[in-house]
């Protein structure tokens, strides 16, 4: 690993674009950084990447993946309902986990979603709440349900 991290010095020192660079220490130290957090196989393969580089080629994979766990996680989310006469503590939960896993995913949603998941006797709890321009976090809003529906 050491070996790696010197490659790396001495690599960037001839580059143009690190030799007058202030940051120079910076750069070698998060390369090296990342490169001590991969796997040996990992490591070989990038071994003489500079960290810029280093980053966009790990990106495609992992955006992929993401991509598809996103796609997951909405599917999931936009297909739960809540039925008629069903606790309404465990919904809210799942689907404030639901949601927390997009945050994670970078895209947050709004907690007005949750709103349309409710079935048809809840309509008063919504219109109430959207008629007060409530601006509530999914958990202040799922103990204002449970204050209002258990």
């Amino acid at each position: 690993m050491k070996r790696s991290c010197m490659c790396l010095m001495s690599l960037f020192l001839k580059s143009d674009a690190y030799s007058n660079s202030k940051h120079l220490n910076d750069v070698v130290e998060v390369s090296c950084i990342m490169l001590a957090t991969m796997s040996s196989k990992l490591q070989k393969e990038h071994d003489s990447m500079d960290v810029f580089n280093l980053i966009e080629q790990l990106k495609t994979p992992y955006q992929e993946q993401a991509k598809h766990g996103r796609f997951d996680v909405s599917k999931s989310l936009f297909q739960t309902k809540l039925t008629e006469g069903s606790l309404i503590g465990p919904f809210v939960l799942k689907m404030i986990g639901y949601v927390e896993n997009l945050e994670r995913l970078g895209y947050p949603l709004s907690g007005n979603l949750l709103l349309q998941s409710f079935p048809e006797s809840f309509s008063h709890f919504v219109m109430n709440f959207l008629m007060n321009d409530m601006e509530k976090s999914m958990p202040q809003l799922a103990a204002m349900l449970r204050f209002n529906y258990s």
